[in-house]
This record gives C-alpha cells, sequence and structure tokens, in this order.
C-alpha cells in the first residue's frame, strides 16, 4: 500500500504496472470471500437460520 502511494506520488508508472499482478490477485481473493458469503447466506435461509434471533 506505502509502495503504491508513493508511486503515484511520485508517478513512478512502472512500480505501479509492477504492481497490476497483486492487485489482480487481491480483487479475486475479495471476490471468492464475497461469493463465499453470499453461499453461506443462501445456507441459512435454507434452513430458515439467517435472521435468526441469536444470529443478529
Amino acid at each position: 500500500m506505502a509502495a503504491s502511494h508513493n508511486a503515484v506520488a511520485t508517478g513512478d508508472v512502472e512500480t505501479l504496472a509492477a504492481q497490476a499482478g497483486q492487485l489482480e490477485t487481491a480483487r479475486a481473493a475479495l471476490q471468492n470471500a464475497m461469493d463465499n458469503t453470499d453461499m453461506l447466506t443462501n445456507m441459512l435461509k435454507s434452513v430458515g437460520l439467517y435472521g435468526a434471533p441469536a444470529l443478529r
């Protein structure tokens, strides 16, 4: 994060471009986490547990 901030501040395009793969990896990980959360929510809904008082 700090390297990206410094690269933007100094206009270091090479450093920013080198981080593209890391950004794509981070995005994929976040998408997987969201998908897993959606899947768990749907499973809880399917057995009537989503929104139950103990889960609020």
